[in-house]
């Protein structure tokens, strides 16, 4: 893929040329390419992930969005088509050994985007923890090609893509940490971020 430079692709793209012009100096608007119209109506991009083959992913409120150094492809949910992305709003995004991209969700879980297919396989993390809406909040894919990932309070989950159901493992418990009340450990059951220690040890970020 030929690279071009996105366009200080997210200098804020409100950017501020509010500000006083140096003396001498000229300010002209330039508009960007109209493929940007429908990235301007995002609040923010929570990720930007770049892929094996150069592609940039990013995880918005609006969708899953590819860049490919000319134009953007959007990927929306369409509640008549179960292959497509199971909610717009996007947190996380991650590339398995397979050159698949996996979107963390604000809601519904988990949906894997398989390139060649064009289309996604869900997996719907609602029944880890009903006093949350599973935000997906980290995603880790180890050197097996599994997925690891975190949802609402769940603490660490992995996937069993075969039965699409999930094994949690509690990260603070009463029994490690006595001193929380079962309140405060609820809570520090999300996992920010996921690193691997060895091929069967984690680090995990928590709140």
């Amino acid at each position: 893929m030929k690279k071009h430079l996105l366009p200080l692709l997210l200098i804020s793209l409100q950017c501020s040329f509010a500000q006083s012009p140096i003396p001498g100096y000229k300010l002209s608007e330039q508009r960007l390419p109209a493929c940007f119209d429908d990235l301007l109506k995002c609040n923010c991009i929570n990720q930007i992930y770049q892929d094996r083959k150069g592609f940039l992913w990013l995880a918005t409120p609006l969708g899953l969005i590819r860049f490919d150094g000319y134009d953007f492809k959007y990927f929306r949910n369409d509640p008549a088509n179960n292959k497509t992305i199971a909610n717009n709003s996007v947190l996380k995004l991650a590339e398995d050994k397979n050159g698949n991209i996996w979107a963390g969700l604000n809601e519904k879980g988990i949906s894997c985007y398989d390139p060649v297919l064009n289309e996604f396989t869900n997996y719907n993390t609602s029944s880890l923890d009903s006093s949350s809406q599973n935000a997906i909040v980290s995603i880790f894919i180890d050197d097996d090609n599994e997925v690891w990932l975190s949802s609402g309070y769940a603490g660490l989950c992995h996937l069993n893509k075969r039965s699409k159901s999930f094994e949690t493992y509690p990260i603070i418990t009463h029994q490690n940490s006595p001193y929380l009340s079962a309140a405060a450990a609820k809570l520090s059951n999300y996992a920010m971020d996921i690193k691997p220690r060895d091929k069967n040890t984690f680090w995990l970020a928590t709140t």
